[in-house]
Order: structure tokens, then C-alpha cells, then sequence
């Protein structure tokens, strides 16, 4: 579930469209609230951020992988409202659930020594094929002065 209390700026949304996406929409964004997680995707045309709290429940034989890739293109390149839904569901079914056990347990494991959990999905389309990579990271939590 996407969480409430997503702080991206609408500078940091505007950033996230430009060349350098992902460098500038992270150098832009104010943080999250304590148990959620941060998820940063990117193409090589745009780049998008956000808070959610866990990851969704989903059934991933309902889907058809290319099917799942080229969605989640699509919605980290659109201005679609429920972007974030489709990017962390997309995300959520290519990971599979082997995928997600072991994204929650870095995410407690990050968690438990004071950073926030980024997972960072990169993505790529050329037409023919798609090419996604996932990994998580862990980022210092914002500071507010």
C-alpha cells in the first residue's frame, strides 16, 4: 500500500522528468516517514519517487511478464494518477514471491540499523525486449532543519 505521508516536492516531480531523472528527483526528495520504504524508478526517458508502506499482495500467474515490464514502462513514462500503484505492483510481480521475501528481509534489515529501505527498479524497453533490475539500498533517513 502506497504510503501517506509521500514527500516529493513538486520540484523533485518536475526534476524526474529531465535527462539526469534519477540523480536530480533524489536530490530533491524530503524523505519518508518512519516504516515505509522509498522506491525510485527510472527509464532512460524519466524517473519517479515514492513512499509506500509494503508491498502489495499479488498473484503473479495473472499475469504475463512482458505484459507486467511493459506496463511498468509505461507508468514510470506517464502522468498517470496511480503510477505509483502500477510501478510497485509491476515491480511486486517481476520480483515474484522469492523476490519479495528477500526485498523485505534487506528492508528489516536496513530498517533495524537506522536507514530507510531504497529500492531502486531501472528499467528499459527497446521494442523487442526489456530489461529490469531491482535492488535495495539503504539511504539516510531526511533530516529537517
Amino acid at each position: 500500500m502506497l504510503g501517506s505521508c509521500c514527500r516529493a516536492t513538486e520540484d523533485s516531480c518536475r526534476a524526474a522528468q529531465s535527462d539526469d531523472a534519477l540523480l536530480s528527483a533524489v536530490g530533491h526528495w524530503d524523505g519518508s516517514a518512519a516504516g515505509e520504504f522509498v522506491m525510485a524508478a527510472a527509464t532512460p526517458k524519466a524517473a519517479f519517487m515514492f513512499c509506500a508502506d509494503e508491498w502489495p499482495d499479488v498473484d503473479e500467474s495473472a499475469f504475463q511478464t512482458h505484459e507486467v515490464a511493459r506496463a511498468l514502462v509505461a507508468a514510470v513514462e506517464s502522468s498517470a494518477k496511480n503510477k505509483s500503484d502500477v510501478i510497485l505492483g509491476a515491480t511486486a510481480v517481476l520480483l515474484g514471491e522469492a523476490g519479495l521475501a528477500a526485498q523485505r528481509a534487506e528492508h528489516e534489515r536496513i530498517a533495524g540499523n537506522g536507514a530507510v529501505p531504497l529500492i531502486v527498479t531501472l528499467v528499459e524497453h527497446d521494442g523487442k525486449s526489456v530489461a529490469v533490475m531491482v535492488t535495495v539500498i539503504p539511504m539516510a533517513p531526511a533530516t529537517l532543519h
